[in-house]
């Protein structure tokens, strides 16, 4: 079971009962801070922490230049739900920069710094998109140029990390 949240209290929650911890577009200190602590939690509560994960939610946007990737997403329903619910208190420039928007050169070394970070998986990717085929073309592209940049690691002999 993973634990949503970027609350302490979803770290603690997640220390003592869950499989990993599920923040959502928190900037690098914060998310390398929130496992720092999960970690910490953990063996307090007795617990292995090789054995939790940590994985991030994130936006994903790509463009040919990073200027046509932001205006991409603000242009995008996604950005017009989450001005309105979601981002109220976060700064635009923090919430661009802790998502995956940008040209694939850019995502990839965000994807690099997430992964310093702690961060073992990327969950609930959000591709913004007006149709079904500009969503599609989204993740075909961050597939074919930014996935492939990271291959899963082995999950030989049973371990997880």
């Amino acid at each position: 079971m993973f634990v949503a949240g970027n609350t302490d209290r979803a770290i603690r929650r997640t220390a003592r009962w869950g499989d990993g911890w599920l923040p959502a577009s928190l900037p690098l200190p914060r998310l390398a801070a929130g496992g720092a602590r999960l970690r910490a939690e953990a063996e307090e509560a007795g617990r292995d922490p090789a054995r939790l994960s940590v994985a991030t939610q994130l936006v994903v946007c790509l463009g040919r230049t990073q200027a046509e990737a932001e205006e991409r997403f603000k242009a995008s329903p996604v950005y017009e739900e989450w001005t309105t619910v979601g981002l109220s208190g976060i700064p635009l420039d923090g919430f661009l920069g802790a998502n995956l928007i940008g040209t694939p050169e850019e995502v990839c070394r965000r994807v690099a710094a997430i992964e310093q970070a702690g961060v073992d998986h990327l969950a609930g990717l959000v591709f913004p998109g007006h149709t079904v085929d500009e969503v599609l073309d989204q993740m075909e592209e961050f597939s074919s140029t930014v996935l492939k940049q990271f291959p899963e690691p082995s999950r030989a002999g049973g371990t997880s990390r």
